[in-house]
């Protein structure tokens, strides 16, 4: 998702398989992708929200 006033940047819901993901442990996944993605698409651990292992939330038909 794209979150800001004016330049969006990027952000991001991730839900978890397992209760042992943690942001520390997407961070090396974080950086190889970033290696690759333009500036503005880029993600940091401060933008990314983990819910819990089976959380579910409500999605518009757009974005199915």
């Amino acid at each position: 998702m794209a979150m800001g006033t004016g330049l969006g940047s990027a952000a991001a819901l991730i839900i978890p398989a397992s209760e042992d993901v943690t942001l520390a442990s997407l961070q090396s996944v974080l950086d190889k992708a970033n290696l690759e993605l333009p500036s503005q698409s880029r993600l940091s651990t401060d933008r990314i929200i983990l819910l819990a292992p089976g959380d579910t939330f409500v999605v518009s038909p757009k974005g199915r």
